[in-house]
């Protein structure tokens, strides 16, 4: 019966014989959420997904930019403004509500990356001078003990007869770790941020590009002696799914001056065994290091390298079946061979692709390995620190994205795709939006946007240059784009700064929802993949329901479609 009379109230409704006091159009609208979503929402509901703040910061002496960036659940890394300059600044930010942790960030003129950890009660923070990691001083590195060779062999490129690897030979000596300090919580929360945004872990991600971009690989990938201070490597993670092949694995070093050296001949120094030093899979933690040797003519071995040498490196798998053993190279022109042999092949990577990288961050030097059979280079992970050259790589996260979504109907079907639009905030004053989709049929125009593209003037198809469903069956066309100039106080949690759209057709104004409303204009803190059209969005993220009916459960709904009924 209740149905019954919903559907009497609805059509009467839409055909405009419904009129005065006696009509409560909020009834109408709670029966149909009834209907369609089986509960009611929470009256207490305000539908933002997000959280807001301000800082100041004073940046580095230096510095070019400052960036306020956010690690979500989702595992990125995303810039939610940014300023240039190297002066105090105030800047206003918006954070998802999956946040994980919130940063501040200064870009050097060198490219260099400093960033601090903050909380979302903090009101300043300030950059004093630039981390190091050079804080080891010589006197506790255990200097008197006699360093000897204790051992050979040959490479397996050797023992198989790789072309220009006849005579390589891997030698042990007597290494032995000291212990160090671990990494403190906030610099631990730092190095998982930045490593997994810029090297995801996973079979499916390929990480190669971006190294490559950096420039330092192959004949650039090696480090520089300083001659100052002993070069001290820290293992700091490793993670082989539980498989145990990369715990087999052992770290080697070699060195160079002539840039006419032969380097496949020269020996190769074992400096770790990983399965002595690092312990379970996917742990960030430093708690113990080693020290390069430089190994005399008369065979006497020393911490004190001469400046000017090259340092090259290389990971040795050791395990079991013969199709998982090698010698794999940070100079990838050494591996030829290994990267098409037996399970190093199912990684794709080319004759002459790395095998390692290297990030900088906070003045850490971190060499990436790829130990295995895909191209994460995130297997095994270690810190360089002490007498080399510095190696700075500029860190560049994306840009945190917000999509707004609007159902245009009174009585809606709650698809949420009759208009989609996405946001990209590039500075403190600069924003991108971008037209995506329109699910719908009747005559709809934006409103507080200004734009001379995405202007109020011009009918949302007519701008998008289609009609009916456009991009809510499968993406057909390309979003239409414009920069908007908006005052630094701008923040996505004004709603009364928030753009809208206006319904000719039926005469309403659709707004972002406000406390007590249903979710007729929602805005999402991320690159969102909208629901198909007619498949509402409880269908199309099956968090939605219980995050309407209870504003504190479900809040990271947005991270998980079902991917059949969203668009991709």
């Amino acid at each position: 019966m209740k149905k019954i009379i919903l559907l009497i109230l609805t059509t009467l409704l839409l055909i405009g014989c419904i009129k005065g006091p006696e009509y409560n159009e909020s009834e109408v609208v709670k029966g149909n959420i009834e209907n369609i979503f089986g509960n009611t929402f929470d009256p207490e509901h305000d539908w933002s997904s997000i959280v807001s703040g301000e800082i100041t910061v004073t940046p580095l002496s230096g510095s070019t930019e400052i960036q306020i960036l956010a690690y979500t659940e989702d595992g990125t890394l995303k810039i939610l403004t940014k300023s240039e300059g190297n002066s105090e600044t105030k800047l206003k930010y918006d954070a998802p509500n999956t946040m994980i942790a919130l940063f501040v960030a200064c870009i050097s003129e060198g490219g260099g990356y400093y960033i601090k950890e903050i909380k979302p009660t903090d009101k300043i923070v300030s950059f004093l001078m630039p981390l190091s990691t050079r804080a080891i001083t010589r006197s506790s590195m255990d200097g008197s003990k006699r360093l000897t060779i204790i051992g050979s062999e040959i490479s397996y490129e050797t023992q198989r007869g790789y072309p220009g690897f006849e005579s390589e030979i891997l030698y042990q000596f007597n290494s032995v770790p000291y212990t160090v300090s671990n990494y403190d919580l906030s610099t631990l929360v730092i190095l998982r941020s930045i490593i997994f945004t810029y090297l995801p872990n996973g079979r499916k991600y390929n990480n190669l590009p971006q190294i490559k971009e950096s420039g330092y690989y192959n004949e650039n990938c090696y480090a520089i002696t300083t001659g100052k201070e002993p070069i001290i490597v820290s293992p700091i993670y490793k993670n082989d799914g539980g498989y145990h092949e990369v715990e087999t694995c052992e770290l080697y070093y070699y060195y160079f001056k002539d840039p006419e050296t032969d380097i496949k001949s020269l020996p190769k120094y074992r400096l770790i065994k990983l399965n002595e030093c690092i312990k379970g899979d996917d742990v960030l933690e430093k708690h113990c290091s080693y020290k390069l040797v430089y190994w005399k003519k008369d065979g006497t071995g020393t911490y004190d390298f001469p400046p000017g040498y090259k340092i090259g490196f290389m990971l040795r798998s050791n395990y079991k079946n013969d199709v998982k053993k090698g010698e794999l190279y940070f100079d990838g022109r050494l591996n030829t061979e290994i990267n098409k042999h037996g399970h190093f092949a199912s990684s794709k990577l080319g004759p002459v692709d790395p095998r390692m990288c290297w990030l900088s961050i906070n003045h850490m030097m971190l060499m990436c390995c790829e130990g295995g059979t895909d191209s994460d280079f995130n297997d095994v992970i270690l810190e360089v620190s002490g007498g080399v050259e510095p190696i700075e790589i500029p860190i560049t996260p994306e840009y945190n994205s917000y999509t707004f979504l609007f159902e245009d109907q009174l009585l809606g079907d709650y698809d949420m795709n009759d208009v989609v639009l996405k946001a990209e905030r590039l500075s403190d004053t600069k924003i991108k939006y971008s037209l995506l989709a329109c699910g719908a049929c009747d005559e709809l125009y934006l409103r507080n946007l200004g734009g001379k593209v995405l202007n109020e003037g011009t009918e949302i198809h007519r701008i998008l240059g289609s009609e009916g469903f456009i991009n809510t069956v499968s993406k057909s066309i390309e979003p239409i784009t414009e920069i908007i100039t908006v005052p630094k106080t701008f923040s996505f949690n004004n709603l009364d700064e928030q753009v809208y759209i206006y319904n000719k057709t039926t005469n309403r104004e659709i707004r972002m929802s406000q406390k007590g409303q249903d979710p007729h204009g929602i805005m999402i803190p991320t690159d969102f993949k909208w629901p198909k059209e007619k498949i509402c969005i409880k269908d199309a993220y099956l968090g939605f329901g219980s995050w309407g009916h209870n504003k504190i459960d479900s809040i990271g709904w947005y991270l998980s479609p079902v991917e059949n009924n969203v668009i991709k």
